[in-house]
């Protein structure tokens, strides 16, 4: 069921690549893949709420399954941002002023706890699946908020850049 699951998901995301570029032919690649990216954090928030969900109901099981799903969606996050980022480059902010100080505040929190979040997962997942429950219940009391500011924070940082300045500076968006 576990690989099923990440099969679908990955083939989910491919799928939704290509229906964006197809659908949205005047977007340019970057954007789609941003948005694609976007999408990934929003995988990654629903299977951590559904992980954080059954481990309160004890289903184990299902636990396992949506907290891999969770690392499955994250590393192609994690993947597709990098490859992004070297094919493009960066993509700055366009605006001025007090919006522009609270994305800067948003992006700088978002990174920092990015950097160090890829250890705490690692070892949380290593740990639970190990068996080593005492150490996998202590690191995943940090680990599981951490894991949802940063997802939920990458969407919004997407938000910010793309279809908020979009709007607000008319700048192509790709909503």
């Amino acid at each position: 069921m576990k690989r099923t699951l990440l099969f679908n998901g990955g083939f989910a995301v491919g799928l939704a690549f290509i229906v964006l570029y197809v659908i949205m032919p005047s977007m340019a690649f970057h954007v789609v893949h941003a948005t694609v990216n976007a999408w990934l954090n929003i995988a990654t928030t629903i299977f951590l709420i559904l992980g954080r969900i059954s481990i309160e109901q004890k289903k184990e099981h299902q636990h396992r399954i949506a907290m891999t799903c969770a690392l499955g969606f994250s590393t192609l996050f994690l993947t597709s941002y990098i490859t992004r980022y070297i094919v493009f480059g960066s993509y700055s902010y366009p605006g001025e002023g007090w919006d522009k100080t609270l994305y800067f505040i948003l992006l700088m929190s978002h990174m920092i706890f990015a950097m160090v979040l890829p250890f705490f997962v690692i070892c949380t997942y290593y740990w639970g699946h190990t068996g080593q429950r005492d150490k996998h219940k202590r690191l995943a009391r940090w680990t599981w908020p951490l894991w949802m500011y940063v997802s939920v924070t990458g969407f919004f940082v997407y938000l910010a850049l793309y279809p908020i300045a979009g709007a607000v500076y008319g700048i192509a968006s790709p909503v």
